[in-house]
């Protein structure tokens, strides 16, 4: 479990103010190094009002990460351990460093960038400071191994269900695990875990979810026709740790269900994926094409061929003629 902050208690307080010597005693520091920490938060941005005789009091987290702002805003209490880090090389990766021998409580990590930020098939995924969210949910999955290969698209239901709550948005989701908003990109999700070959069991699985929140105005020219930001669509304050609590209680509550609401997370699925009913490449392939006709209960495409064999696809990559290719 991380060791709690200054931060951490002043947010646990905001509602009071909370004394310098109270702080010290809770965290075993003096009162000047209170205040050391006190102005490191200041200039972060935080707002934190100080009054002689009373101590400190939050105010306001200028959209800095911060783990005791996204346990604030959860609802559930699925995820205890939650990390926030100003820039990290992957979520994914270091999640993997840190998961342990005996693997059992998950935890979260999030951070304001990501240097080497990772997509499907090796890419990279475009991680600008601030600018999103990128996150990583370690979890040791209690599903038969078949049905942990739906966890991708219970996120992605989750994603869904998150923007529409917070936002009233509507969003499409492109099989099997990128969010579009208006024709164009919103959101990536990567799975990644490790199954121990003796139990035909995950040890771990690791969900990461990147997502553009403010547009971002260094965007690569290469990105300009398929990015898209939230701030793009809605015109109101968006708070990025309450993004990402309201996306992990969407998930914990869909995925502690499963699989007795297998078929209506799949009806959901389905009903944003623009992907049916139309042609599509796979791998990058484009010597043949194929309809999808629909997705099974286990989230595989159902596909035709030019021959009008019915074939199911797991997994791979799809595309529609004509579209670009890019992971942010």
């Amino acid at each position: 479990m991380k060791t709690k902050t200054v931060l951490d208690l002043l947010i646990e307080n905001q509602d009071s103010f909370v004394s310098g010597e109270q702080i010290g005693d809770l965290l075993h520091m003096t009162r000047a190094n209170v205040w050391k920490e006190v102005d490191k938060l200041r200039k972060k941005g935080y707002t934190i009002n100080s009054v002689r005789n009373r101590g400190y009091q939050y105010v306001d987290n200028a959209n800095n990460l911060s783990s005791a702002e996204i346990r604030n805003n959860m609802k559930n209490s699925f995820v205890e351990d939650i990390r926030c880090y100003d820039s990290i090389p992957s979520t994914n990766s270091l999640a993997k460093e840190m998961i342990p021998d005996q693997f059992k409580d998950p935890f979260l990590i999030a951070t304001d960038h990501q240097s080497e930020g990772r997509g499907r098939r090796g890419r990279t995924f475009y991680s600008p400071s601030k600018n999103g969210i990128y996150i990583s949910l370690a979890l040791v999955p209690t599903l038969s191994l078949e049905d942990t290969q739906l966890i991708t698209i219970i996120a992605a239901v989750a994603v869904k269900k998150a923007l529409k709550m917070l936002y009233q948005l509507e969003v499409d989701i492109k099989w099997l695990n990128d969010i579009y908003l208006d024709g164009k990109k919103l959101a990536g999700i990567l799975t990644e875990g490790e199954i121990v070959l003796e139990s035909n069991q995950y040890r771990y699985l690791i969900l990461g979810i990147g997502l553009n929140v403010f547009h971002d105005s260094n965007l690569p020219q290469n990105l300009n026709e398929i990015y898209t930001s939230l701030d793009q669509h809605i015109k109101r304050d968006i708070d990025r740790n309450k993004l990402i609590a309201t996306i992990t209680d969407c998930f914990f509550s869909l995925y502690e269900k499963f699989p007795d609401n297998r078929q209506t997370i799949i009806d959901d699925y389905r009903s944003s994926c623009f992907i049916i009913n139309q042609y599509i490449y796979i791998n990058q392939d484009f010597s043949q094409r194929f309809y999808v006709k629909d997705i099974d209960e286990k989230g595989q495409l159902i596909i035709n061929d030019k021959d009008q064999n019915i074939r199911t696809l797991n997994s791979g990559e799809v595309s529609i003629q004509g579209e670009t290719h890019y992971e942010g």
